[in-house]
């Protein structure tokens, strides 16, 4: 089940799969169990025990600037205020059963319910016309078929794009400051301006991101006045909230560690080193405009099965974009990071700008002001506070 939120009203779906000829009974399954939940009384034990883990949820919505842009814009969007962030697990900790208990009797009235079954509509119809008025839309809308980009091309790449993918990676490497300089890098500072965009609105702040060898790294952003670190030190990791009404501290799980470890590995020389990695599969998968320069596509695979794209410049060899999407024909998301004004730092060549898209559309760029590699960053940086 989950809750869409609008303006006025939101919708509340419960989705169930079964067989064809258990519709019916599945029907009156859901109605019934709505209308048990409307009507049931909920315990001040259980409201305080759901606001508990609901309050330490709240600094999990905030992790991202994805994340941190998105509520701010629904805060926006229903009125609320600017701080509505600060103020939203104090909320939650003042609810009362009979507050609960009013909203759920009056939103979830299950006879109101639509209806909306997916299968053979011989078998199913019948069915559903025993507990109403049924209407039959068929999926017969013609598709068009697209063909898939070079970045989201999957299929088993020939010998001819192996060799050439390896040969346009180790151009980049070296146009990039070489092999024994990226991987001479023990820990790197990166600090810079974070702009959020969405709706034709911007939110500014700041991110700062520290890495050191193996897999150690600080995340910080800070917009408004919400303060968020993650933090990954090898196998596991914590984050912190601070600037809100509850501050919150909290470790993560194995699931939001893997993303921080993957987060770690994303930054461009940790990228170019993957795909240099004689066990990585490279394959050249075509050409591409990237910001009006023309790329080479170059599909990487690592040891560890994680898929990513480079795009690099045919002319320079710089890495202008990278992008990770969904495997086959494109379908789905797709997350790029596009490239520029490279400076030379200790000898290797750095982005100082960044634009990060999702499904072509824009919600992020970075500028940076400062990249400091091997200046000796402490371990305690990484540890638990």
């Amino acid at each position: 089940s989950a809750i869409g939120y609008h303006r006025s009203a939101g919708s509340f779906v419960v989705v169930a799969a079964v067989s064809p000829d258990s519709v019916e009974a599945a029907v009156a399954r859901l109605r019934g169990e709505l209308k048990r939940f409307a009507a049931a009384p909920v315990s001040e034990a259980e409201i305080a025990r759901h606001a508990r883990a609901l309050r330490n949820a709240v600094p999990l919505q905030h992790e991202t600037p994805g994340q941190v842009i998105g509520n701010w814009l629904l805060a926006r969007l229903y009125g609320l205020p600017e701080d509505q962030a600060a103020r939203t697990a104090e909320e939650i900790g003042r609810l009362t059963s009979a507050e609960v208990g009013a909203a759920t009797a009056r939103w979830l009235d299950a006879e109101r319910a639509q209806i909306v079954v997916v299968g053979p509509a011989k078998r199913i119809r019948p069915q559903l016309e025993r507990l109403g008025a049924a209407t039959v839309v068929a999926a017969d809308a013609p598709t068009i078929t697209v063909p898939p980009r070079a970045a989201a091309t999957t299929e088993a790449p020939s010998e001819a794009q192996l060799a050439q993918g390896r040969a346009v990676v180790e151009k980049s490497v070296v146009a990039h400051g070489g092999s024994s300089k990226l991987r001479g890098i023990k820990d790197s500072t990166l600090e810079g301006e974070a702009v959020l965009l969405s709706g034709g609105k911007e939110l500014v702040g700041t991110l700062r991101q520290v890495r050191k060898e193996p897999y150690r790294m600080l995340y910080q952003t800070n917009f408004f006045t919400n303060e968020t670190y993650q933090v990954l030190n090898g196998d596991h990791g914590w984050m912190r909230m601070s600037g809100t009404a509850a501050p919150s501290q909290a470790e993560l799980d194995s699931a939001e560690v893997q993303a921080l470890r993957f987060a770690y590995a994303s930054d461009l020389p940790h990228l170019l080193l993957t795909a240099a990695d004689p066990k990585s599969r490279v394959a050249w998968r075509g050409r591409e405009p990237i910001g009006g320069r023309d790329a080479d596509v170059i599909e990487v695979v690592s040891v560890e099965i994680q898929r990513f794209v480079l795009f690099i410049d045919a002319d320079n060899q710089r890495v202008i974009g990278i992008e990770q999407n969904q495997a086959g024909a494109g379908q789905g998301w797709v997350a790029r990071r596009l490239f520029r004004d490279f400076r030379p730092v200790n000898g290797i060549l750095w982005p100082h700008y960044e634009e990060r898209q999702q499904n072509g559309q824009r919600i992020m760029r970075l500028t940076v002001r400062k990249v400091a590699l091997n200046t000796g960053v402490k371990d305690s940086l990484f540890e638990l506070k």
